[in-house]
């Protein structure tokens, strides 16, 4: 750890520094370190192989190494021949490293979780069955297959990976930023709020194109993996743990999120762009399938299950709103006028749904109030964090109605929070 930590402070304030005050080791490891503490990590796995510990701190100063080369490259350094070297030498010894790792640590999540992160890190090309095969393989092992927690958060993990190489494939294909490089998605933009664009600044400035057909055909193909993915986990919780109440609600509410902010709005501009399907509402009631599934997931529904839904059809641009799925005719579906009091009404019926959903856990109508409703639900810290939650319901339901609502719709909201608080205490 010392060897390490002085190698890295010497990395970032650069190593050919002329301080006097060097000692004889910060000298050896300005010149030396990297390969050493490499053989120091190696021969610690050689001797204690099935020690989580020293694996996950191998794999993150590996990763930090192989991150901050490609930073260096982001910021438009020049990177010499030996930098390069060095770069495909920790890529190796990253796969190589969470490879072995699962190898004699077959009961760690943990690291099967930087397995499949550090795929996706690596992999040009990345390809979902390699991410889905090693969720395959812990649970073929053995050692982590009955942890119905542990299982599902892998399967939530794998899907993480590959949605990331969705938004990145996207991000740096669109983008170009002054250094002639695409911008990725995990990069901060700076907002474009001068008046006068000729007063825009351009050390920062990002140009914009389409993407290209190869590119759209990985998008779509990405799509599809994420959401066979999705089924994938779904399965797994209904076939083998259908009574598991907190699993289905942290599914719902990670693919509710992905269909609304990634999914739906990436399908529905690739339709836009193939210019072949000219009503697109599908996308977006396949994520209101999602939030409706998720605010149902537990009995009472959770405040915060509903605060998501709600978020995400009030600042949306849907035009589904029509009753009949199958309908597309003109007058069951709002113009661009009619969706913004549309929004505002479906946006206030959910509100009201919520507020007769909830409850504080323990005062369902078939609790009494010492013992709690749901499974797992009776965990302090979950009622707490259920409490907190109503709390913030109530607050944003009653700011909603301040803002866009009338005298009337205000008044029926304070009624409504008042009665639910007194329900509360």
């Amino acid at each position: 750890s010392i060897i390490r930590r002085n190698y890295q402070d010497l990395s970032r304030k650069g190593k050919s520094n002329n301080n006097s005050d060097n000692t004889p080791l910060k000298d050896f490891v300005a010149v030396h370190g990297y390969g050493m503490i490499i053989s120091l990590y190696e021969r610690a796995i050689a001797e204690c192989p099935t020690v989580e510990t020293i694996w996950t701190s191998y794999i993150k100063f590996l990763r930090e190494e192989f991150l901050s080369i490609r930073d260096q490259k982001k910021k438009g350094h020049q990177i010499t021949q030996d930098l390069q070297d060095q770069q495909s030498r920790i890529e190796h010894g990253l796969l190589s490293a969470s490879r072995r790792s699962i190898r004699n640590c077959p009961y760690s999540s943990v690291l099967f979780e930087k397995r499949m992160t550090t795929i996706g890190l690596l992999s040009i090309n990345l390809e979902p069955d390699d991410i889905s095969a090693v969720v395959k393989e812990a649970t073929e092992l053995g050692f982590l297959a009955n942890n119905q927690e542990v299982m599902l958060h892998l399967r939530l993990v794998a899907i993480n990976v590959v949605k990331r190489r969705l938004l990145s494939v996207i991000s740096l294909s669109t983008t170009t930023a002054v250094n002639q490089l695409g911008k990725d998605y995990d990069e901060d933009e700076e907002m474009n709020t001068t008046a006068n664009t000729k007063q825009k600044s351009t050390k920062k400035s990002i140009t914009y194109q389409p993407l290209n057909s190869a590119v759209l055909e990985e998008v779509k193909d990405l799509i599809e993996d994420i959401r066979d993915m999705y089924d994938e986990a779904e399965n797994f919780l209904f076939k083998s743990h259908a009574t598991w109440v907190e699993g289905k609600v942290i599914y719902w509410k990670h693919r509710a999120l992905t269909e609304a902010y990634v999914l739906c709005p990436t399908a529905k501009n690739s339709e836009a762009n193939e210019m072949d399907v000219p009503h697109t509402s599908e996308q977006d009631k396949e994520a209101i399938r999602c939030f409706e599934k998720l605010v149902k997931a537990e009995k009472p529904g959770h405040p915060d299950s509903w605060v998501e839904y709600i978020r995400y059809v009030s600042s949306a641009h849907l035009y589904y709103l029509g009753d009949d799925r199958n309908t597309i005719s003109p007058s069951s579906q709002p113009d661009s006028f009619a969706a913004v009091p549309s929004v505002i009404r479906k946006t206030r019926g959910l509100y009201h749904r919520a507020m007769s959903s909830v409850r504080k856990a323990g005062q369902g109508e078939d609790c009494s109030e010492s013992t709690s409703s749901g499974v797992g639900l009776e965990n302090e810290m979950f009622q707490r964090h259920y409490d907190n939650g109503l709390s913030c319901l109530c607050r944003e339901f009653l700011c909603f109605e301040r803002a866009v609502g009338s005298e009337e719709s205000l008044s029926q909201a304070q009624t409504l929070v008042r009665g639910k608080m007194a329900q509360w205490t």
